[in-house]
């Protein structure tokens, strides 16, 4: 089952699943330098935990995970397109 079912299955404002895709994946990847699996098929549960964990962690610099979340998803689409470019 994947990340975004359980996100709009179950969301809260500002808690609740994260969605964890491939852009997510690319900008943990590019921030982190190699703390997480670099194929989303390698992730476990442990990874996944890791990742929310770090994302309610940075929520003093955003409103709530969910924004923590979407702006790793931007980040992660933007370096696809620069790699495109």
């Amino acid at each position: 089952m994947g990340t975004k079912f359980l996100y709009f299955g179950a969301f809260e404002s500002g808690r609740g699943p994260l969605i964890l895709d491939a852009n997510v994946l690319r900008a943990l990847q590019d921030l982190l330098r190699g703390e997480f699996p670099s194929a989303l098929k390698r992730f476990t549960a442990d990874d996944y935990g890791r990742y929310v964990r770090l994302a309610e962690s940075w929520t003093g610099v955003a409103r709530d995970s969910d924004a923590v979340e979407f702006g790793l998803f931007k980040y992660g689409r933007d370096e696809t397109r620069n790699l495109k470019a």
